[in-house]
């Protein structure tokens, strides 16, 4: 596959969620026991560019080396594949929560022993791919499966391409190997685990949205209320339908709607000709009920796979799962889309036992992992704590009591912080949790 995604409209997007989101995913920088650089003894960065075929471009990895790593000797290492948040990137850990150097002083203090970690590019065009295959699903579009019909297959790309490529270039011992998640990262390290779990012998998850049907029906949540409130003209008036053009030109007061897109790539991508889009038809002036809209056309560019010819045009978009039921009060689910956001929920996945394609999962295996998960008790609905108001809580909760119920061993916390604030702290506990199985 080429890269086809980069490309006017959907480069404003990005531009405009990285900017937003530089902001809003990054911790604010003041002294600290980690970021004081102080260490006596000091890791090393390097860096591994991998030409994906998987995700049709290349993308390039941060690899930390603890002090004494050395390439021609005979030791070997435990990894920790460390996964970044949504509409972040490589340098995520580096620069938010100053991973190298908490790295440095967690191995110079005893604290764990001697790892390796890789950090992973893993944003999609629309920033974020919950480490997930996107492919269009529908028959109608998509009648061959083609995955050039996707935003990325990011599940196989850090399964068959990242870990491969990197445990073949370093002395890395592949008995000892974990994976770790902040937030979009948090979601990806849960799912790759239950899809995975012999891969795998430690997890840790950081506020992850980890039970779908939890973060939007839990008691108090607002998401569906918020997100038709974000929807207005420029007048201030309520739209009865979801508007990513305001969205990119605001994206500070449309968290939940960029956020929605964000999902939507990787859950529910739609590949299809400008007449199987529904926002399309209203923007032509079709008569078509705007309160029905939830199929959206992201670029006016077709992909590269259209033949030819404008009718035979393909164009990249998304199947929302919400529409808005009534203009500035509410949103709703749309059951055709949310049930493909389901397929891929960590809850249902683990409920009913089946991977997205429907296959079982390795359950027992999965019993056997060392499994970690937390949040903040101000991860909540209100985006005055950290800017977003996700409702991690009761996600976090609502699997933390599947687990219990299906008896699997396991370690939840709740800390005090919200989306953003004190996971310095957070990730030192996950990686001393793969420490205790390393040993």
């Amino acid at each position: 596959m080429k890269n086809r995604f980069y490309i006017s409209s959907l480069f404003l997007v990005i531009l405009s969620l990285a900017i937003f989101w530089g902001c809003e995913e990054k911790q604010a920088s003041f002294p600290n026991q980690y970021n004081t650089g102080l260490a006596k003894t000091k890791g090393t960065l390097e860096q591994v560019t991998i030409n994906s075929l998987y995700v049709g471009e290349a993308k390039t990895a941060n690899i930390y080396l603890p002090a004494g790593y050395d390439p021609n000797g005979d030791k070997t290492y435990p990894v920790v594949y460390m996964l970044h948040g949504i509409f972040s990137d490589e340098d995520y850990w580096l620069n938010t929560y100053y991973l190298k150097e908490l790295a440095d002083q967690l191995i110079a203090d005893g604290k764990i022993q001697p790892m390796i970690m890789v950090m992973p590019n893993a944003k999609n065009a629309m920033g974020g791919s919950f480490y997930t295959n996107s492919i269009d699903i529908d028959p109608n579009r998509n009648p061959t499966m083609n995955p050039a019909l996707g935003f990325g297959l990011y599940e196989y790309y850090l399964i068959q391409e990242v870990i491969p490529t990197v445990e073949a270039q370093y002395k890395i011992d592949p008995e000892k190997r974990a994976i770790q998640g902040k937030s979009m990262g948090g979601y990806g390290a849960m799912k790759l685990a239950l899809l995975y779990p012999t891969m795998f012998k430690s997890i840790a998850a950081h506020s992850g949205p980890i039970a779908f049907d939890a973060l939007l029906f839990s008691e108090g949540s607002n998401l569906l209320t918020r997100l038709a409130k974000e929807q207005v003209d420029s007048l201030g008036k309520p739209l009865p339908y979801i508007d990513l053009a305001s969205a990119v030109a605001s994206p500070s007061t449309h968290v939940l709607t960029l956020m929605s897109f964000g999902l939507a790539s990787a859950f529910s991508p739609h590949f299809g000709t400008a007449g199987t889009y529904d926002s399309y038809l209203l923007s032509a002036g079709y008569p078509i009920d705007p309160s029905t809209v939830y199929q959206y056309m992201v670029s006016s560019t077709p992909v590269d796979t259209a033949g030819p010819g404008p009718a035979d045009d393909i164009y990249p978009g998304v199947d929302l799962p919400f529409r808005i039921a009534q203009p500035g009060v509410t949103a709703d689910t749309v059951t055709e889309s949310y049930t493909k956001f389901l397929m891929h929920d960590c809850y249902t996945m683990l409920a009913t036992g089946k991977a997205p394609d429907q296959t079982p999962l390795d359950i027992e295996s999965f019993k056997k992992l060392n499994l970690y998960f937390d949040c903040g008790i101000q991860d909540d609905t209100n985006p005055a704590d950290d800017g977003m108001g996700l409702n991690i809580i009761p996600t976090n909760d609502a699997f933390h009591n599947l687990l219990d119920q299906m008896g699997i061993t396991h370690r939840y916390e709740r800390y005090t912080g919200d989306h953003m604030s004190d996971v310095y702290y957070r990730v030192e506990i996950g990686l001393k949790e793969h420490d205790k199985v390393f040993k």
